[in-house]
């Protein structure tokens, strides 16, 4: 039985350093080229060098984040942004276009992790990237842990979930909202989350406003509980959204997985039950 890496985000260079100190195994940070969060801060090529510096000095990884989607014009810095990173030897790479894992395959030496915006949901789709040569996959966030299972049975590569932050309201965040209603393409790092703001419902007939209501907005994941679950199924990496949010979230959310990870995992171990009170006191922080 393996435990899970915690992997945290991390918007700027300062906060992937308090993800560290508060117990994250890896970060996954925006470059400067082809995020999904481009209005992220972001780390320069330096401060991603001294990130990876740290990361091998203390057995934790960096992940760079290129998971938006190419268009023709977004090739070449592509190309020229992927020799960069050969250099400077990140520890994995997020891609979510099959083009662009051609093209990292072809120019880097860098393991290729597949995006969750991939919106990888079954056995073949891993076997499919697994055979383009990636060796983890970030299912959607619609898989089921007895999804993970099955995916596990059929396909031997990592697998990594989402378990804390905000839900996108569309597919795997495939989502078109903020193109028109901001003119700031969603899969191209402009998302302004129009799924969060508030709505006027307004009658058509009248113009009286009906109700004002956050109508397409989802409930935030907090997978703190189904833990002990996931330590069962085998999967390689457990993951917190947030790479826009505030140092102290970044901070709070690591260090109550950390506790949580860690003691679930050592009570799997020694075969000991879990104290859901642990988990409870955990979630409410």
């Amino acid at each position: 039985m393996k435990q899970p890496e915690l992997l945290a985000p991390a918007g700027n260079y300062e906060k992937a350093m308090i993800a560290f100190r508060y117990g994250a195994d890896a970060v996954y940070v925006g470059g400067t080229v082809f995020g999904l969060r481009k209005y992220a801060d972001n780390v320069s090529d330096n401060e991603l060098q001294k990130l990876i510096t740290y990361a091998n000095k203390n057995q934790k990884a960096v992940y760079v984040v290129l998971n938006a989607f190419a268009h023709n014009s977004d090739i070449e810095p592509i190309k020229a942004y992927l020799t960069v990173l050969e250099s400077l030897q990140p520890h994995a790479l997020i891609i979510s276009d099959s083009a662009v894992i051609h093209l990292a395959k072809q120019l880097t030496s860098i393991p290729i992790h597949v995006s969750t915006q991939a919106s990888a949901t079954n056995h073949y789709a891993c076997e499919y990237y697994k055979a383009l040569g990636a060796t983890r996959v970030i299912l959607a966030r619609e898989v089921s842990i007895e999804d993970c299972k099955a995916i596990k049975n059929h396909c031997d590569i990592e697998l990594e979930i989402f378990v804390h932050g905000a839900m996108c309201a569309s597919y795997s965040g495939k989502c078109v909202i903020s193109n028109y209603s901001a003119g700031r393409d969603s899969n191209r790092g402009g998302c302004v989350q129009s799924c969060r703001h508030s709505y006027q419902l307004i009658d058509p007939k009248t113009g009286a406003i009906q109700q004002q209501a956050h109508i397409m907005n989802a409930k935030d994941l907090m997978g703190l509980y189904q833990l002990p679950e996931i330590i069962q199924a085998g999967i390689e990496s457990v993951k917190i959204e947030g790479r826009m949010k505030s140092n102290l979230y970044v901070a709070n959310a690591v260090s109550c997985y950390r506790k949580a990870l860690d003691y679930c995992y050592n009570q799997q171990l020694t075969n000991q039950p879990i104290d859901t009170t642990i988990l409870q006191t955990l979630a409410q922080q």
